[in-house]
């Protein structure tokens, strides 16, 4: 049993990377969604995402939503009624696929985006109704779950981002990058232009409206003391950034 666990955990974590990704289709076990992100707002309110099963078995999925927050790099999750989903528990026979309609309750213009995630849960084929899952005597043992980013956008999206450096008392190099836009911005890969090419850092990582992340750099190949030259993948481009290095401790606004 621990070994089964660790291995649902890492299929886990494997398919949450390639969600943040943002590829066009995603499968996790025996079911798969298209599209695995969704954008809405005051004119296009609802939308709709396919939920296939790829197995030999009928597959019964949880659907929650969740709005979701950044403070100080951290990511929360809470209850929201602001983007609604129905239905909330879907049985899907095998190679068949049923359809789960998103929408948000935003009827009033906005100035910055707002976030949150949808949770696909696949559950034993013992649940069927929605009262079932509040009947269990016991938790349920989640097999597969998938987590999707839903974002309320601006009419009018601002996409811009600020980057600095600064030498640590340890002797590396951190990299910030704040967003400073109405909108999420995805960063997709980092590089040093040194010598050579070197991938610094290739997870994925969205940086909400007004958030920061910071990448700290172990390995410095022949970098100066005064700058750094960098390739920033994200999904706004590629671009190349030579930034000065400080002394100081970066600004945390």
């Amino acid at each position: 049993m621990w070994k089964l666990k660790n291995i649902l955990c890492a299929v886990y974590v494997c398919a949450y990377v390639l969600l943040q990704a943002l590829i066009s289709v995603t499968h996790a076990g025996s079911f798969g969604v298209t599209p695995t992100g969704i954008s809405l707002d005051i004119l296009n309110n609802k939308s709709i995402i396919a939920v296939n099963n790829h197995g030999h078995q009928k597959e019964i999925i949880q659907a929650e939503v969740f709005s979701w927050i950044q403070s100080d790099g951290q990511n929360q999750y809470m209850p929201t009624q602001e983007v609604w989903v129905e239905p909330k528990l879907l049985t899907i026979f095998p190679g068949k696929s049923q359809y789960i309609r998103v929408g948000t309750t935003q009827r009033e213009p906005i100035t910055q985006e707002k976030a949150y995630r949808l949770l696909l849960t696949e559950l034993p084929s013992a649940i069927t109704e929605p009262s079932d899952i509040e009947n269990q005597p016991q938790h349920i043992n989640v097999l597969l779950r998938l987590n999707l980013p839903v974002y309320v956008t601006p009419i009018t999206q601002i996409r811009l981002q600020q980057w600095q450096a600064q030498h640590n008392n340890n002797g590396t190099i951190s990299i910030k990058m704040k967003n400073v836009g109405n909108s999420h911005i995805l960063i997709n890969e980092i590089s040093i232009l040194a010598d050579t090419e070197y991938v610094m850092n290739k997870t994925y990582k969205v940086v909400q409206p007004h958030q920061s992340q910071t990448w700290e750099i172990t390995q410095q190949p022949n970098i100066s003391e005064d700058s750094i030259k960098i390739k920033v993948k994200t999904d706004i481009g590629e671009q190349n950034l030579l930034l000065k290095i400080s002394p100081d401790h970066l600004k945390k606004n």
